[in-house]
């Protein structure tokens, strides 16, 4: 187990060893925060795992690694962690279900995002990131794919809002 130092229970937790270009992280809105787990560098959806984080969700104080080489690797030259949670008003953590709609759901933030990332758990997809840097008069239209080479695409719509962010694609 290694100490987190925030304040509260960890959202969103990465853990990347150098020998290694993706990293696996963990997140409250999968099925089980202490099995469940994604890759960041593949599109690949969420799996279970008891080893990534030793059965065991993150805490007020720890994140809990396994045995698996992710977490836990032995021969590599160092490992690193990022841990992050919801600050009311600056970022926000969480899941919510697509429709399939034009008309998609609206994600509410409780502030205006500058950027948002976000992965399909339940499919082989890509991530996506959208960020007021690419566009700024609506960061939600103009996103690139993390995990994969790639240029910037338009084709998945967002709309940021001043209380969160609203699909406007079935994407």
């Amino acid at each position: 187990s290694i100490g987190h130092g925030l304040s509260q229970k960890p959202e969103w937790w990465m853990h990347k060893h150098n020998a290694s270009a993706g990293g696996v992280y963990g997140h409250i809105g999968l099925t089980n925060p202490a099995t469940y787990y994604l890759y960041y560098n593949t599109n690949a959806q969420s799996g279970a795992d008891a080893n990534q984080w030793n059965s065991t969700a993150p805490t007020n104080s720890l994140i809990h690694m396994g045995s698996s080489g992710n977490t836990n690797g032995t021969g590599t030259n160092g490992m690193v962690s990022y841990a992050w949670h919801s600050v009311k008003g600056y970022s926000a953590f969480g899941s919510y279900e697509g429709n399939a709609s034009t008309d998609g759901p609206f994600i509410n933030t409780g502030f205006y995002p500058n950027a948002a990332m976000v992965k399909n758990i339940d499919a082989t997809n890509n991530w996506c990131l959208w960020d007021t840097a690419f566009k700024p008069d609506n960061g939600g239209g103009e996103f690139i794919y993390p995990d994969i080479t790639n240029i910037m695409s338009t084709t998945i719509y967002n709309d940021f809002l001043s209380n969160g962010m609203k699909h406007r694609t079935a994407n």
